[in-house]
């Protein structure tokens, strides 16, 4: 597997072009930044000119819904297209190639997402994300001779009149290959705080487990002060929740610092970790690919610890797990 250096050594082409692009992209937000002084300086006048000509007031209101518009329409839409632009070549010429090289057995698609299904199907979210359901940066193939998928997520759902977010971060779905008598789930302590608005008993929530137990690990206070376990089969739950398992859940929260689920059940285990802050395997804008590594650095160990939480998982015991 090569390192940074040496993939952006013989990528030296393709990042050149990139800052290239790069530049030509900036230079266009900057220009536009400037020009967002034209609808500001139209809605200012149209403001001032009601005091000096009232009788005119219809035509300075007029200019001013016009010139808010304007603006509207340039912060929203135009301002954005650079950073857009220069987004989607990043993905598709360097960062694809990135995931060649470091992780061959993984396909990318810098716009697909996991399917809704899949996220259903886990179970660690009550109700429909009838107000949307996005996502991007999808990864699928197969990590350490384990079928995997996982993408950002972005779910909403519309709870009363207000439209709140059932989750937004990195959800995973992997098959451990061995079919669950139950379904076991692994969720933060606090989690009715956790779903805000959404949050009601967790049996409610869950509806997979409303003959569930909730079970206590006397071994375990740390993982116990931190996680709450559901479980529908609590002899196979203990064949799950190995030490080994245990560490694994208390490092992948504390390397992405989330209040993360999982959910074993069927032949899956779904992982969700929600993010407090912007989208992964992001490029800066004013960040330059040639004279600054900090950048590439970050995105490089944003997609390092993804796959490092997979070889972390016990993955032979998940799969050998039998009631």
């Amino acid at each position: 597997m090569k390192n940074l250096e040496q993939l952006k050594s013989s990528m030296q082409e393709v990042i050149e072009r990139l800052e290239a692009e790069r530049k030509r992209q900036l230079a266009a937000f900057k220009l536009i930044q400037k020009l967002l002084v034209i609808p500001i300086i139209l809605f200012v006048a149209a403001a001032a000119s009601m005091l000096i000509i009232p009788q005119f007031w219809y035509l300075a209101i007029a200019l001013m819904v016009g010139a808010s518009a304007l603006l509207g329409w340039m912060y929203v839409q135009q301002l954005q297209k650079p950073k857009q632009l220069y987004r989607e070549q990043f993905k598709s010429q360097f960062f694809k190639e990135m995931v060649a090289n470091f992780y061959p057995s993984m396909h990318y698609q810098p716009n697909n997402y996991v399917p809704k299904v899949d996220f259903y199907k886990s179970h660690l979210f009550h109700g429909k994300a009838n107000e949307g359901y996005t996502g991007e940066d999808y990864f699928s193939g197969v990590v350490a001779g384990m079928n995997m998928r996982f993408s950002e997520v972005n779910a909403q759902q519309l709870v009363g009149k207000n439209e709140v977010t059932l989750f937004n971060g990195i959800f995973m779905v992997l098959d451990i290959q061995t079919q669950l008598k139950g379904a076991t789930f692994i969720v933060p302590d606090n989690y009715e705080q956790w779903l805000g608005q959404l949050a009601v008993k967790i049996q409610d929530q869950l509806d997979v487990l409303r003959e569930g137990d909730l079970l206590h690990l006397d071994n375990a206070p740390d993982f116990e002060n931190k996680f709450a376990i559901y479980s529908t089969n609590t002899p196979e739950a203990k064949m799950i929740l190995t030490q080994e398992l245990i560490d694994s859940v208390l490092w992948i929260r504390e390397t992405f610092e989330s209040q993360i689920s999982l959910a074993f059940q069927d032949q899956q285990l779904y992982i969700a970790i929600p993010l407090g802050h912007e989208r992964l395997f992001e490029p800066e804008l004013n960040k330059s690919l040639t004279a600054d590594n900090e950048m590439l650095q970050r995105i490089f160990a944003e997609l390092k610890s993804c796959f490092d939480l997979i070889h972390k998982l016990p993955l032979d015991q998940l799969r050998k797990t039998k009631n």
